[in-house]
């Protein structure tokens, strides 16, 4: 009888440090401001009261957390490679209580920074799994066990020994098929995503012969490609031309247009605003209004002139919405090539030269459909 209760003490002091266990808490290892993100300026959220929510990213070793901002929150997305949680919150928002399956919950928990709208928070998140109840054998249980497992190994050889041995059928191994081999991707944050826009821009040029300008291109990686047409409303001086005797043949005003095809690279210098270097080419055409004749027959006489400029430009631009920028590009006009008419024409009107060789500006709105 004394042997029996020493046996029950014995178990019951054993069991004691496992009944005091309990499952592992929830910690949060850091929480640190992340001021190189963009994913709350580009996929910005707004809360009920239309203020931009700030961008909580837990890092995590799976995704069964439950995460509650004591003023709720109004998004929830899990990565690609269910390692991250992220959450929009709005900036009001003061503690967290995070749950877990298996792990006991973490109440209550106070956030370390005061939340700003569109930036990003990075969390680090760690609960780990509710230990084992299993209580550990004493050395003469052990001993007890390895005995009675013994025996019992020793009596099923016995019994195997004298049953009649079965012949087993012969199984073909199966041929491994090689699976098509697929290419891994990494999972794109929205931020990295590469972007592909057509755009529609009007604009002015005020200088030399001003007049609006309409553009059509596209923009794919920050690479722009763009095709405008400029209409002059300004004209030139009444010109007047004569035969090699010095004898009045003709008058003539012109009023300038030009097609120009460019391409260029932009490059982010703050969250909204860029500058795009570009390099391209303008075809300049010259047509005249009708004027003083000598004769009909001098009608289509130097009706109309054209020349080529190569057109290096600079364009800075600025966000005003999701869909809208505000462009102003001046660039440099250099002739490349100008036909007889031009020469002869630019020679009379300075206006009329510094539309193919000169400095020119636009400005306007561009439009990303």
């Amino acid at each position: 009888m004394r042997r029996y209760w020493a046996k029950v003490c014995a178990t019951a002091v054993l069991l004691l440090p496992c009944l005091g266990a309990t499952a592992q808490d929830i910690e949060i290892k850091s929480f640190e401001h992340n001021v190189t993100s963009l994913i709350g300026s580009m996929r910005e959220v707004k809360d009920n009261t239309g203020a931009a929510c700030a961008v909580l990213k837990f890092a995590v070793r799976d995704t069964l957390f439950v995460i509650e901002p004591n003023v709720g929150f109004v998004k929830r997305e899990v990565s690609p490679t269910a390692d991250e949680i992220i959450l929009w919150v709005p900036v009001m928002a003061k503690r967290l209580t995070i749950r877990r399956e298996g792990a006991l919950p973490l109440r209550g928990y106070k956030i370390p920074v005061t939340l700003k709208p569109k930036q990003t928070y990075d969390v680090v998140l760690v609960a780990g799994p509710t230990p084992s109840l299993k209580p550990t054998p004493s050395p003469s249980q052990k001993g007890g066990e390895q005995k009675e497992r013994k025996n019992s190994e020793e009596k099923s050889k016995k019994e195997r020994s004298q049953q009649p041995k079965e012949v087993k059928p012969v199984v073909p191994k199966p041929v491994d098929v090689a699976k098509p081999k697929v290419r891994d991707e990494k999972p794109k944050v929205r931020g990295e995503q590469r972007t592909a826009f057509f755009t529609f821009g009007v604009g002015y040029q005020p200088i030399a012969m001003s007049g609006p300008t309409v553009s059509v291109g596209a923009e794919v990686d920050h690479h722009l490609i763009e095709l405008s047409g400029t209409y002059g409303l300004g004209k030139t001086d009444e010109l007047f031309f004569y035969d090699s005797g010095y004898n009045f043949i003709v008058s003539r005003q012109y009023t300038p247009s030009r097609i120009q095809l460019r391409y260029g690279y932009e490059i982010k210098i703050a969250n909204a605003i860029g500058i795009a270097p570009m390099i391209g080419g303008g075809v300049n055409i010259f047509s005249s209004k009708s004027g003083q004749e000598v004769d009909p027959s001098y009608l289509n006489y130097y009706l109309k002139a054209s020349s080529f400029s190569l057109t290096p430009s600079v364009r800075l631009s600025a966000r005003l919405g999701h869909h809208v920028k505000f462009y102003a590009a001046p660039e440099y006009s250099l002739g490349l090539y100008k036909s007889d008419n031009c020469k002869l024409i630019s020679s009379y009107d300075k206006k009329f030269k510094s539309w193919t060789d000169g400095l020119n500006i636009s400005a306007g709105i561009i439009i990303l459909l």
